[in-house]
């Protein structure tokens, strides 16, 4: 079915957006959500989530986390996935557990204590459980307790996983105490299944639109040679549409095309929506750039004097338009959602406004603020 641009742009968000009412179907359809420690309005996973699920509490993906449902692993970056997608990444970390070796024999005092705590130990197990105080320098942000960068390594490499997590802290269990057995025992025993290929598709199906020359597609950074590999493989994939906007190529999922071609009576109408800097629809700012020609920068890591608006702009949407950006900062303490500053891009801002009113209502829902404040 043929589909044109101004198609394209109408439905993208509103397919990315369509609301779930079950978290483990919203994460495998999304193929990953990013976790981040950043904090300034909420963590980014949860921003996230709370876009997708009607009534979303941090409680359902601690409990999802807790049955086994839902895992982290290296995702682009480290992310939550749905545990039946595992076997898609594992292949990337048995390569880090062979890079693993070196750290094991340096250390190997340290892994001895470390596998020996959870051997003996029938509870999740978090790093101040584990008696071993040896620092390393190999950590880029300074001195770090080698305990904490073996269970690092170890999670990286599928050792063991996360079962728990409250903020930054984060406990373990080894895998086969943790996943079903089945699961466990069927993960890939050779690097040579086409597991890129596998989750390109798995990219192209979650979003339903993805350039053929992202440097993430598949969920991992890719290099020149594996982008070229893995388009090829998605052309000879029949449902996969292969289409060109300007001087880019885009695979479009079967599902996405029969969404974007229908009428707007068809479609739900989505509300006004503010998406965080890490949301799966705005990874791709080229993507961003091409479709919408909206250029958005994550001014975080800026120093304050060179931010247009501030470190945590996220971008007003409403039904499938990219209206512009608004930083924004939850004061915790007093209870209130402050928004710094904003960017339109649409002529009205009196439109612009009330719409940025309608957001802030869901956004102050979930951070359960109780007053919002404008400039």
């Amino acid at each position: 079915m043929a589909l044109d641009v101004e198609q394209i742009k109408r439905r993208f968000f509103q397919y990315n957006l369509r609301p779930f009412q079950q978290i483990e179907k919203t994460i495998q359809q999304m193929g990953a959500v990013q976790i981040d420690p950043v904090n300034i309005v909420a963590p980014n996973h949860h921003l996230v989530l709370n876009n997708r699920l009607a009534n979303y509490s941090a409680n359902q993906l601690t409990e999802a986390i807790q049955k086994g449902k839902i895992v982290e692993t290296y995702a682009k970056e480290r992310c939550f996935i749905h545990v039946e997608d595992l076997p898609l990444y594992w292949p990337y970390m048995m390569t880090r557990k062979e890079k693993l070796a070196p750290s094991l024999v340096e250390y190997k005092e340290a892994m001895d204590v470390v596998l020996d705590h959870f051997h003996h130990c029938d509870t999740d197990v978090c790093t101040n459980d584990i008696v071993h105080e040896q620092t390393t320098n190999v950590d880029v942000w300074g001195p770090r307790r080698v305990k904490t960068q073996l269970l690092e390594l170890m999670w990286r490499s599928g050792m063991i996983v996360v079962t728990r997590r409250e903020g930054n802290k984060k406990w373990y269990r080894l895998i086969e105490d943790a996943l079903p057995e089945e699961l466990v025992a069927n993960l890939p025993k050779s690097l040579e299944a086409p597991h890129a290929e596998a989750l390109g598709r798995k990219h192209v199906e979650s979003l339903g639109l993805c350039r053929a020359n992202y440097e993430f597609i598949g969920f991992q950074r890719r290099k020149q040679l594996e982008k070229r590999r893995i388009k090829d493989s998605l052309i000879t994939e029949e449902p996969l549409q292969l289409i060109t906007i300007g001087k880019e190529d885009y695979f479009i999922s079967e599902d996405f095309a029969r969404f974007a071609t229908q009428s707007d009576d068809a479609v739900a109408t989505t509300e006004p929506m503010l998406l965080s800097p890490l949301d799966n629809t705005i990874w791709d700012r080229t993507l961003l750039k091409q479709l919408y020609d909206f250029d958005y920068i994550w001014e975080i890591y800026k120093p304050a004097e060179k931010r247009k608006l501030g470190p945590y702009s996220f971008v007003l949407i409403d039904n499938g338009d990219i209206l512009g950006q608004a930083d924004i900062k939850h004061e915790k303490q007093n209870c209130r959602l402050i928004v710094n500053a904003f960017e339109k891009t649409i002529p009205s801002e009196t439109v612009f406004l009330e719409k940025l009113h309608m957001a802030m209502e869901r956004l102050k829902q979930y951070t359960k603020a109780e007053t919002v404040v404008f400039p």
